[in-house]
């Protein structure tokens, strides 16, 4: 195999998982005006489909190198949804930032 250099870039913005919280870190110097979140998903049980409510997050002035919790789920109740997440984030130097991920 050829030699690959490291990768020595470090992510501004970054999600973790603790158990089953989600947390988005603020991984810079720049206090974030907000990060704000919103979650829907869904299931499918035979021929229909149930929707799963939206919760939302909203914090102000996120310093740097701060964790926010963006999101809980159930490790048992949760496994037959497909849930998705919406992180905004607001900066004066980036500007505004959306993001969806989903988790199955």
């Amino acid at each position: 195999m050829p030699y690959r250099k490291p990768e020595l870039r470090k992510p501004k913005y970054w999600l973790a998982r603790d158990g089953g919280e989600l947390y988005f870190i603020n991984n810079t110097e720049e206090v974030l005006d907000s990060v704000s979140t919103s979650t829907g998903g869904f299931a499918t049980f035979g021929d229909d489909v149930a929707t799963v409510n939206s919760t939302s997050y909203t914090y102000e002035d996120v310093l740097p190198q701060e964790t926010v919790k963006i999101e809980e789920y159930d490790g048992y109740f949760d496994l037959d949804y497909v849930l998705q997440v919406t992180i905004h984030l607001e900066s004066k130097i980036e500007g505004n930032l959306r993001s969806q991920h989903v988790n199955k």
